[in-house]
């Protein structure tokens, strides 16, 4: 966060540029007209597929002032990172990185965007405000402007790296249903759930036995207390995805992430999905696990040596040009408040040189009784 305030406040001494934009009022997003939110998705396409060799900023909140310090205005309210990444890449054909940051600056709320080089182009797929699909916005200075046929086969051979290159990796969290990038930081809530004593908890007794003979199936009479079990245990931990990006021209193979988590305090959990008790039936063997949303996705792996914890995502290979997501099956958790700073480290196939990115995991707990009333309601 310093680094970022302090990027921010040197631009604030920078005149506007194909790579610097400011927004004195900010972006209208949350209860904003299509046409609002267009504005949005306008600067970052169109910063996406501009030429530049750098990385763009976009300052909300500031006013330029051509020869001096730019003007620190303020924005009625912060930009949910989240749901704009969401808003974004829901709409376009292929995975856009951005991040959302807010600021203060002279006491008032400011809002700062990062737009990465990346791959190139980048169109909607379908038609959104005064935006058309399939169309290549370009930034131009002040003017945003529809690239012609010669400079988008310009863009895609400029994005095409040679196959002895390394490929230059990516990976941020992400989400499912539906599957949408999450940035470079998440928080996770959970519950600390007080479920009562299983001593206190009745068998079930519910009427589940139909018809006769062979066709009765016996109760389940462990139901209720496998029920606290399973919501005690799911309650602490919430679930991480990743998504790993090949920009490059050339397919990734063998590719592996790694992340290892030193935890000598042990306030950190972790499971597979298997790990964790399933949804049960109120039948005999009629154990259940979608309900609950537990995925189980055998690209992720986990292993455990005191003190340590070592996440392992692994893909045969990844296309030039494309992403790929995890769909489920690390759980992550932490048994008091906290930030966890990870190096996730790329490799690919035999090169000997890694790749590392930063991610952050904000741990944030809750607590929670379960009355024997509700635990046994119908």
């Amino acid at each position: 966060m310093q680094d970022t305030q302090g990027l921010f406040e040197r631009l604030l001494y920078e005149e506007g540029s194909d790579t610097l934009l400011f927004r004195p009022k900010g972006y209208t997003f949350t209860g904003g007209l299509e046409m609002e939110k267009g504005e949005l998705l306008k600067d970052v396409l169109s910063s996406v597929n501009a030429w530049r060799r750098s990385d763009t900023y976009i300052l909300l909140g500031i006013e330029e002032v051509k020869g001096g310090r730019n003007r620190v205005l303020e924005v009625m309210t912060h930009l949910n990172e989240a749901e704009i990444l969401d808003f974004v890449n829901s709409r376009v054909d292929r995975a856009v990185r951005f991040s959302y940051t807010p600021l203060t600056c002279e006491g008032r709320k400011v809002g700062f965007i990062h737009i990465p080089r990346q791959p190139r182009p980048v169109t909607l797929k379908e038609n959104f405000a005064n935006l058309k699909k399939y169309v290549v916005y370009v930034r131009r200075g002040d003017r945003v402007v529809e690239a012609a046929g010669e400079e988008v086969a310009d863009m895609k051979r400029e994005t095409s790296v040679s196959a002895g290159d390394p490929v230059p990796l990516s990976v941020e969290f992400s989400g499912v249903d539906p599957v949408r990038l999450l940035g470079k930081r998440v928080t996770i809530k959970t519950l600390d759930i007080e479920v009562p004593p299983p001593g206190t908890i009745p068998d079930f007794t519910g009427e589940m036995n139909t018809g006769t003979g062979a066709g009765r199936q016996p109760f389940h009479r462990e139901y209720y207390r496998d029920l606290a079990e399973h919501v005690r245990r799911a309650g602490r931990v919430g679930m991480i995805n990743f998504c790993l990006e090949n920009p490059g021209g050339t397919v990734a193979r063998d590719v592996s992430l790694e992340m290892n988590i030193e935890d000598e305090e042990g306030i950190y959990l972790f499971y597979e999905a298997f790990e964790l008790p399933p949804c049960p039936g109120k039948k005999l063997g009629d154990h259940r696990i979608k309900p609950l949303g537990l995925r189980v996705d055998p690209s992720i792996s986990l292993i455990r040596v005191p003190p340590w914890w070592t996440v392992r995502v692994a893909f045969p290979e990844i296309p030039p040009h494309r992403s790929i997501f995890t769909s489920g099956g690390l759980y992550a958790g932490s048994r008091r408040d906290a930030v966890l700073e990870l190096d996730a480290v790329i490799k690919e196939g035999n090169r000997e040189q890694s790749i590392h990115r930063a991610l952050t995991i904000e741990f944030k707990k809750e607590t929670k009784k379960l009355s024997l009333s509700s635990l046994t309601r119908p």
